[in-house]
């Protein structure tokens, strides 16, 4: 062996635990950075003429685990989902209340429940119609406060399904994007992990709007799909189309969540493929739980209006 192979064989060897020591910095300063996978440097050894000369530095790759990584991000989804439904159903909250809540609907109802038994134990008395007659009227004025509020909701809903359409479709844009940086920076031997660890944000990002699942690609970087199978990214991304009215009141009808497929193609209805995170938080409450509600207050109104009528009519 010459001085100089020693002194090159030394030489790799030292590029090498830079390489090592550079990504167990990274790795430390990056601990609590969202969406960030640890990397490691990845070694071979240098074969001249058959013998060792040394050490290359081959790669530096993420490691990461796929199972995990999915686990992940369906609860991510599943979160998101409840916290957008559960973040409507609190702001009804004050309107719905509780028996003891002075003015909420629970306590509307007792009132008058309270109102009419004290009228039929004394039929004859005029104080007794009087107070199931402004029992009723205050249950009345409750309900139609809990028809406006619910309404306001429903709408409040589909703008937020709207503004994160939107969000998403700038998430599957730089998504896409990177998948090309990626590509291109192994393709040349370089390190692609800066950008695999922003992309994995982004994903994180994406997952809270809608339920995703990740494939590698060949050459690097992900495909976006959701848990039936849409392409949502690739080396181009998909764009989910949709305008919101911001409307709630009852009757209110909405335009269909369409998707075209990443460079083009038959724009297709994406309602169906959206099975969690907080779009489909906002569309179960917009297009089910509130909706259900306004119908439940509805036939309530019509019942208090009804015995509203029979007290008038009794007192005549």
């Amino acid at each position: 062996m010459t001085l100089a192979s020693i002194l090159g064989s030394a030489t790799s060897g030292l590029t090498a635990a830079q390489a090592q020591i550079r990504a167990t910095s990274t790795n430390v300063s990056n601990v609590n950075t969202p969406g960030y996978a640890r990397v490691q440097a990845n070694l071979t050894t240098q074969v001249t003429g058959g013998a060792g000369t040394g050490v290359d530095v081959a790669t530096v790759t993420r490691v990461t685990n796929l199972f995990l990584q999915r686990a992940s991000l369906g609860a991510q989804s599943d979160q998101a989902a409840a916290g957008a439904l559960n973040q409507l159903w609190e702001q009804l909250s004050p309107y719905l209340g509780t028996a003891d809540q002075e003015g909420a609907l629970v306590s509307r109802l007792s009132d008058v429940q309270s109102a009419f038994t004290s009228a039929s134990a004394d039929s004859n008395s005029s104080l007794r119609r009087t107070q199931v007659v402004n029992a009723v009227k205050n249950l009345l004025a409750e309900v139609s406060s809990l028809g406006t509020a619910i309404s306001g909701v429903r709408g409040q809903a589909d703008s937020q399904i709207g503004s994160q359409i939107t969000s998403a479709n700038d998430l599957l844009k730089q998504i896409s994007q990177l998948n090309t940086e990626i590509s291109r920076t192994r393709a040349q031997g370089g390190d692609s992990t800066g950008a695999e660890n922003k992309q994995s944000a982004l994903i994180d990002q994406l997952s809270s709007y809608i339920s995703i699942r990740t494939d590698s690609r060949e050459g690097g970087g992900v495909i976006i799909r959701t848990p039936d199978g849409v392409t949502l990214a690739d080396s181009q991304a998909a764009t989910i189309n949709y305008t919101a009215t911001g409307q709630g009141a009852p009757g209110a009808t909405y335009q269909t969540i369409t998707i075209t497929p990443p460079g083009g193609g038959l724009t297709q209805d994406f309602s169906a493929h959206i099975e969690s995170g907080s779009i489909a938080g906002l569309m179960h409450a917009r297009d089910g739980d509130m909706l259900d509600l306004q119908r439940s207050l509805g036939e309530l109104s019509g019942g208090i209006a009804d015995a509203l009528n029979a007290v008038h009519n009794d007192s005549a």
